[in-house]
């Protein structure tokens, strides 16, 4: 394993759509797995490799029955926490401001959370002296590189975008305007609605 590239022919877990239409560019069969199905299915040859984080991979212990890593984002989760719209106006200006200093510095918390435990779980996975939080694993670290970042920044523009706001409008008519003008605009890119 070298570059993306190599992930053609091989069967990889998969848990979204436009993940899977993400490794079908790359000439790759996506499975579709929950979480605790992937280290049996890597065990077996179900699936030859997964997409997961680094830390996750650590945990589920991936490295036990996988090879190489390659530390290139394709994914990401959005996380929200939401409030009954009663109790919100049921607060006080000053319980307002008192719940969203709270929820603002668990945000700060949690992205620093995720870097550091994404770093030390890429220094576990490769069994790097640096490992302090993980279990430690003799992964080969596979270098990220321009290609494979211009791979899937083609591979985003061309068919993942595309089936992702086909399958948003479907649900959400309008979607496509919104993403345009926030995700759109802070990434550089410009959807159109079939």
């Amino acid at each position: 394993m070298s570059s993306v590239d190599d992930l053609a022919n091989l069967k990889i877990r998969s848990f979204t759509p436009s993940m899977s239409e993400l490794l079908e560019y790359f000439g790759a069969s996506p499975v579709t797995l929950n979480f605790g199905e992937v280290y049996p299915a890597l065990q077996r040859g179900v699936a030859d490799c997964g997409v997961t984080s680094p830390t996750s991979g650590n945990s589920g212990k991936w490295p036990e029955v996988t090879t190489h890593q390659i530390p290139l984002s394709v994914s990401g989760s959005v996380q929200g926490i939401f409030a009954n719209l009663d109790w919100w106006n049921g607060l006080t200006d000053e319980e307002r401001e008192q719940v969203k200093s709270a929820y603002d510095a668990l945000e700060a918390a949690q992205w620093e959370l995720a870097s550091t435990i994404n770093d030390d779980a890429l220094a576990c996975n490769t069994g790097q002296d640096s490992c302090s939080e993980g279990e430690k694993f003799s992964m080969s670290m596979v270098p990220v590189t321009d290609e494979d970042i211009a791979h899937v920044q083609t591979a985003t523009a061309e068919v993942v975008l595309p089936g992702w706001i086909e399958r948003c409008e479907a649900t959400y008519p309008g979607c496509t305007e919104i993403w345009n003008e926030t995700v759109g605009a802070a990434r550089g890119m410009t959807a159109a609605s079939n």
